[in-house]
């Protein structure tokens, strides 16, 4: 097997595991009760094209890498290879951003409201 069909698994492989993060990720927006189906569209969204960047860069960059190591060049493809390690940081800090958003949101449904408590208590007298 040579080091393109060994690439082309990865890529499959890479694919399959995309798609069962989406999905996952699908099933986390769905547990978010407080959150318009708009603004989860767009979340959703959001994450695949971080992720998709992020998958692409890392592609390149083994491809550069390889191509590196046959070739032995380093000074040209070198810039080249830091550019797709700064898209792939990039699409990383994107997925961070939105993960810190939605575990605001996650903490802020699951803050209790003493005062909602104290209500449901009185109407449960009455």
């Amino acid at each position: 097997m040579t080091a393109a069909n060994n690439i082309a698994l990865d890529i499959e492989e890479l694919k399959k595991l995309k798609e069962a993060h989406n999905k996952q990720f699908s099933e986390l927006l769905e547990t978010l009760s407080s959150m318009d189906e708009k603004r989860k569209s767009l979340w959703k969204e959001i994450y695949e094209n971080a992720a998709t960047d992020r998958q692409n860069a890392y592609m390149c960059y083994v491809e550069t890498y390889n191509s590196m190591s046959k070739n032995n060049d380093w000074a040209i493809l070198g810039p080249v290879a830091k550019k797709f390690l700064d898209s792939m940081a990039k699409a990383t800090d994107q997925l961070l951003e939105l993960t810190r958003i939605i575990a605001e949101v996650q903490e802020a449904e699951a803050a209790i409201d003493p005062e909602e408590i104290y209500s449901q208590l009185e109407s449960k007298r009455n």
